[in-house]
Protein backbone atom coordinates (compact mmCIF):
# COMPACT_ATOMS: atom_id res chain seq x y z
CA UNK A 1 0.00 0.00 0.00
CA UNK A 2 1.44 3.36 -1.00
CA UNK A 3 1.85 6.30 1.36
CA UNK A 4 -0.98 8.18 -0.37
CA UNK A 5 -3.38 5.28 0.22
CA UNK A 6 -2.24 5.07 3.83
CA UNK A 7 -3.03 8.73 4.35
CA UNK A 8 -6.46 8.38 2.75
CA UNK A 9 -7.22 5.37 4.97
CA UNK A 10 -6.67 7.48 8.08
CA UNK A 11 -8.91 10.24 6.70
CA UNK A 12 -8.63 13.25 4.42
CA UNK A 13 -5.44 15.22 4.78
CA UNK A 14 -6.10 18.64 6.31
CA UNK A 15 -5.02 21.58 4.17
CA UNK A 16 -3.73 24.70 5.87
CA UNK A 17 -5.19 28.11 5.16
CA UNK A 18 -3.04 31.20 4.66
CA UNK A 19 -4.05 32.55 8.08
CA UNK A 20 -3.01 29.39 9.95
CA UNK A 21 0.23 29.15 8.00
CA UNK A 22 1.19 32.72 8.89
CA UNK A 23 0.38 32.07 12.56
CA UNK A 24 2.81 29.13 12.59
CA UNK A 25 5.64 30.83 10.66
CA UNK A 26 7.54 31.83 13.81
CA UNK A 27 7.34 28.30 15.24
CA UNK A 28 8.39 27.01 11.82
CA UNK A 29 11.53 29.17 11.81
CA UNK A 30 12.43 28.27 15.40
CA UNK A 31 11.84 24.51 14.79
CA UNK A 32 9.07 24.35 17.39
CA UNK A 33 6.53 22.43 15.26
CA UNK A 34 5.92 18.73 15.13
CA UNK A 35 6.57 16.76 11.94
CA UNK A 36 3.01 16.81 10.60
CA UNK A 37 2.52 20.56 11.02
CA UNK A 38 5.99 21.29 9.68
CA UNK A 39 5.23 19.20 6.61
CA UNK A 40 1.91 21.02 6.12
CA UNK A 41 3.60 24.43 6.35
CA UNK A 42 6.30 23.38 3.87
CA UNK A 43 3.65 22.20 1.39
CA UNK A 44 1.73 25.46 1.68
CA UNK A 45 4.89 27.56 1.23
CA UNK A 46 5.59 25.84 -2.06
CA UNK A 47 2.25 27.05 -3.44
CA UNK A 48 1.90 30.56 -1.93
CA UNK A 49 4.36 33.24 -3.04
CA UNK A 50 3.16 35.90 -0.56
CA UNK A 51 3.72 33.61 2.42
CA UNK A 52 7.25 32.94 1.16
CA UNK A 53 7.94 36.66 1.28
CA UNK A 54 6.58 36.81 4.85
CA UNK A 55 8.90 33.97 5.82
CA UNK A 56 11.95 35.81 4.43
CA UNK A 57 10.99 39.00 6.25
CA UNK A 58 10.54 37.08 9.50
CA UNK A 59 13.99 35.51 9.16
CA UNK A 60 15.57 38.92 8.58
CA UNK A 61 13.77 40.35 11.62
CA UNK A 62 14.94 37.53 13.89
CA UNK A 63 18.50 37.99 12.64
CA UNK A 64 18.33 41.74 13.29
CA UNK A 65 17.07 41.18 16.84
CA UNK A 66 19.85 38.69 17.53
CA UNK A 67 22.42 41.21 16.25
CA UNK A 68 20.97 43.85 18.58
CA UNK A 69 21.35 41.46 21.49
CA UNK A 70 25.09 41.25 20.82
CA UNK A 71 25.55 45.04 20.82
CA UNK A 72 27.87 46.29 23.56
CA UNK A 73 27.56 49.78 25.05
CA UNK A 74 30.57 51.54 26.52
CA UNK A 75 30.59 52.85 30.09
CA UNK A 76 30.76 56.57 29.14
CA UNK A 77 27.74 56.15 26.89
CA UNK A 78 25.85 54.35 29.65
CA UNK A 79 26.66 57.19 32.05
CA UNK A 80 25.49 59.77 29.50
CA UNK A 81 22.21 57.91 29.03
CA UNK A 82 21.65 57.77 32.78
CA UNK A 83 22.38 61.49 33.26
CA UNK A 84 20.17 62.57 30.37
CA UNK A 85 17.29 64.89 31.28
CA UNK A 86 14.31 65.66 29.11
CA UNK A 87 12.86 68.96 28.00
CA UNK A 88 10.91 69.68 31.17
CA UNK A 89 13.81 68.74 33.40
CA UNK A 90 16.19 71.14 31.65
CA UNK A 91 13.47 73.82 31.65
CA UNK A 92 13.06 73.57 35.42
CA UNK A 93 16.81 73.87 35.94
CA UNK A 94 16.98 76.93 33.66
CA UNK A 95 19.55 75.39 31.36
CA UNK A 96 17.35 75.32 28.27
CA UNK A 97 17.53 79.04 27.33
CA UNK A 98 21.16 79.49 28.34
CA UNK A 99 22.32 76.56 26.23
CA UNK A 100 20.87 77.97 23.01
CA UNK A 101 23.13 79.90 20.59
CA UNK A 102 22.93 83.71 20.47
CA UNK A 103 21.64 83.77 16.89
CA UNK A 104 18.60 81.68 17.84
CA UNK A 105 17.93 83.88 20.89
CA UNK A 106 18.01 87.07 18.80
CA UNK A 107 15.76 85.52 16.18
CA UNK A 108 13.16 84.50 18.76
CA UNK A 109 13.23 87.97 20.33
CA UNK A 110 12.76 89.66 16.93
CA UNK A 111 9.85 87.37 16.04
CA UNK A 112 8.19 88.00 19.41
CA UNK A 113 8.48 91.79 19.08
CA UNK A 114 7.14 91.71 15.50
CA UNK A 115 4.20 89.56 16.56
CA UNK A 116 3.30 91.89 19.43
CA UNK A 117 3.48 94.95 17.14
CA UNK A 118 1.28 93.29 14.52
CA UNK A 119 -1.32 92.28 17.11
CA UNK A 120 -1.43 95.81 18.54
CA UNK A 121 -1.82 97.31 15.03
CA UNK A 122 -4.73 94.98 14.25
CA UNK A 123 -6.53 95.31 17.59
CA UNK A 124 -6.50 99.12 18.04
CA UNK A 125 -9.42 100.87 16.18
CA UNK A 126 -7.47 103.60 14.41
CA UNK A 127 -10.59 105.28 12.92
CA UNK A 128 -12.06 105.94 16.35
CA UNK A 129 -8.71 107.18 17.60
CA UNK A 130 -8.50 109.71 14.74
CA UNK A 131 -11.96 111.05 15.60
CA UNK A 132 -10.85 111.92 19.12
CA UNK A 133 -8.37 114.56 17.97
CA UNK A 134 -9.92 117.92 16.82
CA UNK A 135 -9.76 119.00 13.18
CA UNK A 136 -7.88 122.10 11.98
CA UNK A 137 -9.64 125.47 11.25
CA UNK A 138 -8.70 125.44 7.55
CA UNK A 139 -10.73 122.33 6.95
CA UNK A 140 -13.79 123.86 8.66
CA UNK A 141 -13.60 127.02 6.51
CA UNK A 142 -13.40 125.03 3.30
CA UNK A 143 -16.51 123.10 4.23
CA UNK A 144 -18.46 126.31 4.95
CA UNK A 145 -17.48 127.85 1.60
CA UNK A 146 -18.71 124.82 -0.27
CA UNK A 147 -22.04 124.97 1.53
CA UNK A 148 -22.53 128.65 0.60
CA UNK A 149 -21.83 127.94 -3.08
CA UNK A 150 -24.40 125.18 -3.09
CA UNK A 151 -27.04 127.44 -1.49
CA UNK A 152 -26.45 130.16 -4.11
CA UNK A 153 -26.75 127.68 -6.95
CA UNK A 154 -30.01 126.35 -5.56
CA UNK A 155 -31.38 129.91 -5.12
CA UNK A 156 -30.51 130.76 -8.72
CA UNK A 157 -32.20 127.66 -10.06
CA UNK A 158 -35.40 128.42 -8.08
CA UNK A 159 -35.59 132.00 -9.43
CA UNK A 160 -35.05 130.79 -13.01
CA UNK A 161 -37.82 128.21 -12.63
CA UNK A 162 -40.30 130.77 -11.29
CA UNK A 163 -39.58 133.17 -14.19
CA UNK A 164 -40.13 130.39 -16.73
CA UNK A 165 -43.53 129.53 -15.26
CA UNK A 166 -44.77 133.17 -15.00
CA UNK A 167 -43.66 134.64 -18.33
CA UNK A 168 -43.64 131.52 -20.53
CA UNK A 169 -40.06 131.89 -21.72
CA UNK A 170 -36.62 130.79 -20.70
CA UNK A 171 -34.47 133.15 -18.71
CA UNK A 172 -30.86 132.64 -17.79
CA UNK A 173 -30.07 131.67 -14.23
CA UNK A 174 -28.85 134.38 -11.91
CA UNK A 175 -25.10 134.68 -11.41
CA UNK A 176 -23.73 133.93 -7.96
CA UNK A 177 -23.09 137.63 -7.18
CA UNK A 178 -25.64 140.23 -8.46
CA UNK A 179 -25.53 143.92 -7.54
CA UNK A 180 -28.48 145.24 -5.52
CA UNK A 181 -29.43 147.88 -8.09
CA UNK A 182 -29.89 145.36 -10.91
CA UNK A 183 -31.88 142.83 -8.93
CA UNK A 184 -35.32 144.16 -10.03
CA UNK A 185 -35.64 144.51 -13.82
CA UNK A 186 -39.07 145.18 -15.52
CA UNK A 187 -39.82 142.54 -18.15
CA UNK A 188 -41.43 143.82 -21.40
CA UNK A 189 -44.83 142.46 -22.42
CA UNK A 190 -44.69 140.18 -25.39
CA UNK A 191 -47.80 140.18 -27.61
CA UNK A 192 -48.52 138.13 -30.64
CA UNK A 193 -50.41 139.48 -33.64
CA UNK A 194 -53.66 137.72 -34.55
CA UNK A 195 -53.42 135.28 -37.42
CA UNK A 196 -49.76 134.52 -36.90
CA UNK A 197 -48.75 131.33 -35.21
CA UNK A 198 -46.83 131.59 -32.07
CA UNK A 199 -43.20 130.65 -32.42
CA UNK A 200 -42.18 127.35 -30.94
CA UNK A 201 -40.83 127.74 -27.49
CA UNK A 202 -37.86 125.45 -27.13
CA UNK A 203 -35.70 125.49 -24.05
CA UNK A 204 -32.11 126.37 -24.65
CA UNK A 205 -30.19 123.23 -24.05
CA UNK A 206 -26.47 123.01 -24.00
CA UNK A 207 -25.04 120.10 -25.98
CA UNK A 208 -23.14 117.80 -23.70
CA UNK A 209 -19.45 118.10 -24.18
CA UNK A 210 -18.85 114.60 -22.91
CA UNK A 211 -20.86 111.45 -22.41
CA UNK A 212 -22.51 110.84 -19.04
CA UNK A 213 -20.35 109.03 -16.53
CA UNK A 214 -22.67 106.01 -16.49
CA UNK A 215 -22.53 105.62 -20.28
CA UNK A 216 -18.74 105.99 -20.24
CA UNK A 217 -18.49 103.36 -17.53
CA UNK A 218 -20.70 100.90 -19.41
CA UNK A 219 -18.75 101.42 -22.65
CA UNK A 220 -15.47 100.91 -20.80
CA UNK A 221 -16.83 97.70 -19.32
CA UNK A 222 -18.03 96.37 -22.68
CA UNK A 223 -14.68 96.80 -24.44
CA UNK A 224 -12.67 94.26 -22.41
CA UNK A 225 -15.57 91.79 -22.63
CA UNK A 226 -15.60 92.00 -26.44
CA UNK A 227 -11.82 91.63 -26.61
CA UNK A 228 -11.98 88.65 -24.29
CA UNK A 229 -14.66 86.99 -26.43
CA UNK A 230 -12.59 87.47 -29.61
CA UNK A 231 -9.49 85.99 -27.96
CA UNK A 232 -11.54 83.03 -26.73
CA UNK A 233 -12.84 82.41 -30.28
CA UNK A 234 -9.29 82.48 -31.67
CA UNK A 235 -8.12 80.04 -29.02
CA UNK A 236 -11.07 77.74 -29.78
CA UNK A 237 -10.06 77.57 -33.47
CA UNK A 238 -6.47 76.53 -32.67
CA UNK A 239 -5.84 72.78 -32.31
CA UNK A 240 -5.14 71.87 -28.71
CA UNK A 241 -3.81 68.31 -29.03
CA UNK A 242 -1.30 67.08 -31.58
CA UNK A 243 -1.76 63.71 -33.21
CA UNK A 244 0.45 61.18 -31.49
CA UNK A 245 0.99 57.59 -32.58
CA UNK A 246 1.08 55.25 -29.55
CA UNK A 247 3.63 52.46 -29.35
CA UNK A 248 2.20 49.12 -30.41
CA UNK A 249 3.38 46.04 -28.57
CA UNK A 250 1.81 42.62 -28.17
CA UNK A 251 1.72 39.60 -25.86
CA UNK A 252 0.89 35.95 -26.51
CA UNK A 253 -1.72 34.50 -24.14
CA UNK A 254 -2.02 30.72 -24.00
CA UNK A 255 -4.58 28.58 -22.12
CA UNK A 256 -4.47 24.84 -21.34
CA UNK A 257 -6.25 22.33 -19.12
CA UNK A 258 -4.23 19.30 -17.92
CA UNK A 259 -4.33 16.53 -15.37
CA UNK A 260 -1.52 15.71 -12.93
CA UNK A 261 -0.51 19.34 -13.04
CA UNK A 262 2.09 19.15 -10.26
CA UNK A 263 4.29 16.81 -12.29
CA UNK A 264 3.72 18.50 -15.63
CA UNK A 265 4.43 21.98 -14.28
CA UNK A 266 8.09 21.16 -13.69
CA UNK A 267 8.34 19.61 -17.17
CA UNK A 268 6.90 22.74 -18.79
CA UNK A 269 9.33 24.90 -16.82
CA UNK A 270 12.25 22.81 -18.01
CA UNK A 271 11.08 23.00 -21.62
CA UNK A 272 10.72 26.79 -21.46
CA UNK A 273 14.20 27.21 -20.02
CA UNK A 274 15.63 24.87 -22.64
CA UNK A 275 14.25 27.12 -25.39
CA UNK A 276 15.88 30.20 -23.86
CA UNK A 277 12.88 31.41 -21.89
CA UNK A 278 13.18 33.50 -18.73
CA UNK A 279 10.62 34.85 -16.30
CA UNK A 280 9.23 38.28 -17.19
CA UNK A 281 7.26 39.04 -14.03
CA UNK A 282 7.80 39.11 -10.28
CA UNK A 283 6.90 35.45 -9.67
CA UNK A 284 8.83 32.37 -10.66
CA UNK A 285 7.98 30.20 -13.65
CA UNK A 286 5.19 27.74 -12.94
CA UNK A 287 3.80 29.65 -9.96
CA UNK A 288 1.38 27.16 -8.44
CA UNK A 289 -2.02 28.54 -7.52
CA UNK A 290 -5.03 26.66 -6.10
CA UNK A 291 -6.66 26.21 -9.53
CA UNK A 292 -3.66 26.01 -11.84
CA UNK A 293 -0.13 27.08 -12.73
CA UNK A 294 0.95 30.51 -14.01
CA UNK A 295 3.82 31.08 -16.45
CA UNK A 296 4.94 34.62 -17.39
CA UNK A 297 8.15 34.58 -19.45
CA UNK A 298 10.03 36.08 -22.39
CA UNK A 299 11.29 33.96 -25.30
CA UNK A 300 13.43 34.41 -28.41
CA UNK A 301 11.13 35.00 -31.37
CA UNK A 302 12.93 32.33 -33.40
CA UNK A 303 11.81 29.63 -30.92
CA UNK A 304 8.09 30.43 -31.17
CA UNK A 305 7.26 27.36 -33.29
CA UNK A 306 9.25 25.09 -30.98
CA UNK A 307 7.37 26.54 -28.02
CA UNK A 308 4.02 25.76 -29.65
CA UNK A 309 5.14 22.17 -30.37
CA UNK A 310 6.26 21.77 -26.76
CA UNK A 311 2.88 22.85 -25.41
CA UNK A 312 0.97 20.64 -27.86
CA UNK A 313 2.91 17.62 -26.64
CA UNK A 314 1.13 18.02 -23.28
CA UNK A 315 -2.34 18.65 -24.71
CA UNK A 316 -4.54 21.04 -26.66
CA UNK A 317 -3.61 24.70 -26.34
CA UNK A 318 -5.29 27.96 -27.32
CA UNK A 319 -3.00 30.88 -28.20
CA UNK A 320 -4.09 34.49 -28.71
CA UNK A 321 -2.04 37.50 -29.76
CA UNK A 322 -3.28 40.57 -27.90
CA UNK A 323 -2.07 44.18 -28.23
CA UNK A 324 -0.20 45.56 -25.24
CA UNK A 325 1.38 48.88 -24.27
CA UNK A 326 4.72 47.26 -23.46
CA UNK A 327 7.10 46.92 -26.41
CA UNK A 328 9.64 44.10 -26.19
CA UNK A 329 13.19 44.38 -27.59
CA UNK A 330 13.78 43.25 -31.14
CA UNK A 331 13.92 39.46 -31.40
CA UNK A 332 12.07 38.90 -28.10
CA UNK A 333 8.41 37.99 -27.47
CA UNK A 334 6.41 37.74 -24.26
CA UNK A 335 4.21 34.80 -23.21
CA UNK A 336 1.57 34.48 -20.49
CA UNK A 337 0.56 30.83 -20.09
CA UNK A 338 -2.21 29.64 -17.76
CA UNK A 339 -2.53 25.88 -17.24
CA UNK A 340 -5.72 24.94 -15.40
CA UNK A 341 -5.97 21.85 -13.23
CA UNK A 342 -8.74 19.79 -14.85
CA UNK A 343 -9.44 17.97 -11.58
CA UNK A 344 -10.29 21.27 -9.86
CA UNK A 345 -12.15 22.67 -12.84
CA UNK A 346 -15.67 23.82 -11.80
CA UNK A 347 -18.37 21.47 -13.09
Amino acid sequence: MSSEEANTSRGPKRKLSRFLCREMLYDFVTNSLDDSRRKAVEDFLKQDFDTQQDLENLKEGIKYCSDLGETKISLPLMQEIRDYKGFWGRLKEGRLWSSWPDSIKWGIEAVAISAVAAIVAMVIPWKKVSQIFPKTDSQVVLVEVKKEDKEKDLHGEKVAGMADQGEGRVTPSLPPEVPKESQVVPLPDVKTEPGKPEPDKKPQTKPPDSAPPEAAATSAEKKPVEVQQESDDEEGEKPTNQDRKPLKGFVYRAFMSLEELDAKTSEIVGGIQALGGAKAGQVELGWRKPKGSYFHFSLPESNYEEMVKLLRNFGPVRIYKDPHWRVMPEGKIRFILWVEDSKKKPQ
